[in-house]
């Protein structure tokens, strides 16, 4: 019933999402859940009516409601919010580049809220989101006072250069943090890439 293609890509592809043998212009659900660091879930869901052939094409055909409206081939993952019970404000983090995220998607008849519907699924599948491409070379870089990571792309190159990176300023203890951010998938256009990783400290005056 559910059909993904493919089931295991980088995170910046589409994955064609396609619902077959339902009924002619059938309400159905299709939910998607993922568990990020630390077990924190995060969920969405769009409601689609099926064709005269029983067929439903979310990248064809728009959601008419629940977490985003209209057409977006990858809309269940963008518009993903912290489950039901979960803290407000967390946001979806991948800690460690080299595993993917592993994508429950479910299709429930009609249109309802998953979350607060105890309606089993018609069908259930699961498909890989990955930040790495295969082949790459993750080189950590400890260099002086230089502290990140360096991801080169598979081949012989020349590769063109970039540097990334992303500043999480820690009020608490004056602490101004750059982070290595975990987006990664410029290897796959040969981009040879260097994440920054770097701390420094600022004392406060009394």
């Amino acid at each position: 019933m559910l059909n993904l293609t493919p089931r295991s890509s980088l995170i910046d592809k589409i994955t064609k999402i396609n619902v077959s043998r339902l009924k002619p212009l059938q309400n159905i659900t299709l939910g998607a859940q993922i568990v990020g660091d630390k077990g924190r879930v995060f969920e969405s869901h769009a409601h689609f009516i099926a064709d005269k052939d029983g067929e439903v094409d979310v990248c064809r055909d728009p959601s008419l409601g629940g977490s985003y409206s209209g057409v977006s081939p990858m809309g269940l993952l963008w518009s993903m919010k912290p489950a039901t019970g979960e803290r407000k404000g967390i946001r979806l983090m991948n800690s460690d580049v080299t595993k993917p995220y592993n994508i429950l998607l479910n299709c429930f008849d009609d249109h309802v809220t998953p979350s607060k519907s105890s309606l089993k699924p018609l069908s259930s599948v699961s498909f890989q989101k990955w930040y790495m491409a295969e082949g790459v070379k993750r080189i950590p870089v400890r260099e002086g006072r230089i502290r990140g990571t360096l991801f080169i792309p598979p081949g012989d190159g020349p590769f063109p250069g970039k540097k990334d990176v992303q500043t999480v300023i820690n009020s608490k203890n004056s602490a101004f943090r750059f982070c290595q951010k975990k987006n990664t998938v410029s290897q796959q256009n040969s981009f040879c890439q260097l994440s920054f990783d770097i701390v420094a400290i600022s004392f406060a005056y009394n």
